[in-house]
């Protein structure tokens, strides 16, 4: 998800505000995205970002007064290296015809000359909406894909869903592999799979499911960001049928569970926890407007240039299932 907007056309007001309603509305539908680090090199003349993994630093060692210190404990940690291409544009034609019903005014250079503000907003507005969608269901998707790679994994057996005990499981191995950072814990799951602990969290006596999930409607349906209910202390969340990632031949989905991370770098000193996953913008999101290549017609193009990656392997567990 970008961080900033930039715009070009002839009347740079618009532009400009159709790229923060397009940002906007992609902040709104994001899952994952709403729950990583970001960092910037927008305007640098560098082209990559750099970050520091620390998995593992362990405790200081003590020292006696009047001697000298060693440094032979000294943590540098793994440098590691993003570059942001252009990974998400999305375009879109709005006709002549369109524009005319909605303004009452004969094509884009009628309505970029002789139109008011609002007529323009009202001309572009649906399309530019639309635009915002889509770079963000690209991003998304490809946030969802980095779930696949993570080396540490408590899944079910191919064609099996996910159970209360892989969910546990896959806690456990996140806590006890090394001395994390935080316990803002998430999980992002496919639909399927909170179907599955949805289904076997639904009794009506006896066990933890009995003690913990009455009533059932608490395991209520996902809101606007995807969050559904808090299991084992960890907030779930469920993500989009459009951004479904399957892994093998019998179509197994796959979520993951890691460390939440805060708006901002921790390594460009900004004050918030270090997540598993961070994005990197190469340039803010730019918004153009053109006459079409098609006749008739006007043409909004937003267009991305980022990358996601996973900071610390460690801090991730990955959960596939099946239907």
């Amino acid at each position: 998800m970008p961080l900033t907007t930039t715009a070009n056309s002839a009347d740079r007001r618009l532009t400009e505000h159709l790229a923060d309603v397009t940002l906007e509305e992609a902040r709104s539908r994001m899952v994952v995205g709403q729950l990583i680090n970001y960092a910037s090199i927008a305007g640098s003349r560098t082209k990559t970002w750099q970050g520091s993994r620390y998995d593992g630093t362990g405790d200081a060692l003590a020292g006696t007064e009047g001697v000298e210190h060693t440094y032979t404990e000294q943590i540098t940690g793994t440098a590691f290296t993003v570059t942001p291409t252009e990974d998400a544009i999305a375009q879109i034609e709005v006709t002549y015809d369109d524009i005319e019903t909605r303004t009452g005014l004969a094509g884009l250079a009628e309505l970029m000359n002789q139109g008011s503000f609002e007529q323009k907003l009202a001309a572009l507005m649906p399309e530019a909406r639309i635009a915002g969608a889509m770079v963000n269901e690209k991003k998304e998707s490809d946030l969802i894909a980095l779930f696949a790679g993570a080396s540490r994994e408590r899944s079910a057996s191919t064609g099996n869903p996910l159970t209360l005990a892989l969910f546990d499981a896959a806690l456990l191995l996140l806590c006890t592999g090394e001395d994390l950072p935080h316990k803002n814990i998430v999980a992002c799951l496919d639909g399927k799979q909170v179907g599955n602990l949805r289904t076997e969290l639904r009794v009506t006596s006896g066990g933890v499911a009995g003690s913990l999930w009455q009533p059932a409607d608490r395991f209520a349906l996902a809101g606007e960001n995807g969050f559904v209910t808090n299991l084992l202390g960890v907030d779930m969340y469920e993500t989009g049928v459009n951004v479904r990632n399957t892994i093998n031949s019998g179509a197994d989905v796959t979520g993951a569970m890691f460390l939440r991370g805060g708006l901002g770098s921790p390594e460009d000193g900004d004050n918030v926890l270090p997540g598993a996953f961070v994005n990197v913008e190469g340039r803010p999101l730019q918004v153009t407007i053109e006459g079409g290549h098609r006749p008739r017609s006007a043409e909004i193009q937003v267009n991305s240039k980022s990358k996601s990656a996973e900071r610390i392997d460690n801090w991730v567990v990955k959960m596939s299932s099946g239907a």
